[in-house]
């Protein structure tokens, strides 16, 4: 059987199955999983990639060949696809290998048999109704990217290793708490577990992504495009212990963002290791904050920055705090100017935000009234 494909299009489409596909083939996993599965069916042309956790699968569109369905090498095919010059590319399917020609070039791959499938999992999806969510890819992202800072990386506490939704966008790793406000109410939640992030926010920026649930797996759909997402192992926290939403944080320190990352930086290595890298950070009843870091009695950095804009208690407030989570989440937060809010209770942690909807909590230590 012969087909010929239109180049661009088949790399688009490649581009997408082989984060999946080449991703197992570095890690040694089962050769099946390093392969792109095309599916010729009723005149339409379906790419798969598989690896038992993750899928993706991409409707290229018309195809005038025969049904039939091969898996073949994922990396191989989308090199020739990215590095081709010509409009299409023909593929001859042969007894026991597919030939790919160009204008200049020829390609050959061995090709797993049709009865190995790796789109078996995408018939376990039952009819989808209103999804979960609905909100455009440059929106995730920026929201993925203000909370990648919270999400836990140890593998001990799955239930931590995403973003979890529920009207909310929050992620945390128990010292650090990322809570972006979308809307009010929420019949149903949905969590993001951290893998599988990269490949939702790699979709076109400017497209709509719509997100539902079906038997343990998350599915996501962008106009062609189908990602399975396994669903967390677990449950997410009652952050609701953790913060208090409708605190009152009656203190305010605005500060320039670039200068705050760069004191941070500058401190990073005076804060003792062995002493979770703690600094102490006073808010003046001038309107002026210092921070403070010591190493083993052997090193000390002490920085001082004035605000734009304070709200101050009457007396000098201390806190305690991660000077590595400090930074993080000052360099994740994508503004000019950055709003510090604080309150002299001792239970309560600072906000550290560019606006209402997005806030950052960073759990301090200790906390002392001067």
């Amino acid at each position: 059987m012969k087909v010929a494909l239109n180049t661009v299009k088949l790399k688009n489409a490649l581009n997408y199955t082989s984060k999946i596909a080449i991703s197992n083939k570095k890690s040694g996993s089962s050769p099946l999983y390093s392969q792109v599965q095309l599916e010729f069916k009723d005149k339409n042309l379906i790419l798969t990639a598989y690896d038992s956790t993750y899928g993706i699968q991409i409707d290229y569109g018309q195809v005038d060949c025969e049904d039939c369905s091969y898996l073949i090498d994922a990396d191989g095919i989308f090199n020739v696809a990215k590095y081709s010059d010509s409009e299409n590319l023909v593929f001859d399917f042969k007894e026991t290998r597919v030939h790919v020609q160009d204008s200049t070039s020829s390609y050959k791959f061995n090709y797993f048999l049709s009865e190995s499938k790796l789109d078996y999992v995408f018939e376990r999806i039952e009819d989808l109704k209103d999804p979960i969510l609905v909100l455009k890819i440059e929106d995730f992202s920026r929201i993925r990217k203000f909370l990648d800072p919270c999400i836990a990386k140890d593998a001990a506490r799955p239930f931590l290793n995403g973003i979890h939704f529920d009207g909310n966008f929050v992620a945390t790793d128990s010292n650090i708490c990322g809570v972006y406000s979308y809307r009010d109410t929420q019949k149903d939640s949905i969590f993001f577990v951290s893998e599988g992030l990269d490949l939702i926010t790699s979709l076109p920026s400017d497209k709509e992504v719509s997100f539902y649930k079906s038997n343990n797996l998350n599915v996501v759909i962008c106009e062609n495009i189908r990602i399975l997402t396994p669903q967390m192992v677990g449950s997410f926290p009652n952050y609701g212990k953790m913060i208090d939403l409708t605190s009152d944080y009656p203190y305010a320190f605005s500060i320039e963002r670039s200068k705050l990352l760069k004191v941070c930086r500058k401190l990073l290595p005076f804060a003792d290791i062995h002493q979770r890298l703690v600094a102490t950070s006073v808010f003046s009843k001038e309107g002026v904050f210092s921070l403070s870091a010591a190493s083993e009695g052997t090193k000390e950095g002490f920085e001082t920055l004035e605000s734009i804009e304070s709200i101050s208690s009457e007396e000098d407030i201390t806190f305690h705090l991660n000077l590595r989570y400090l930074a993080d989440l000052v360099d994740s937060i994508p503004c000019e100017v950055l709003k510090i809010r604080y309150s002299d209770n001792a239970k309560t942690p600072l906000i550290i935000t560019d606006s209402d909807r997005c806030n950052h909590f960073l759990s301090v230590y200790s906390f002392v009234q001067n």
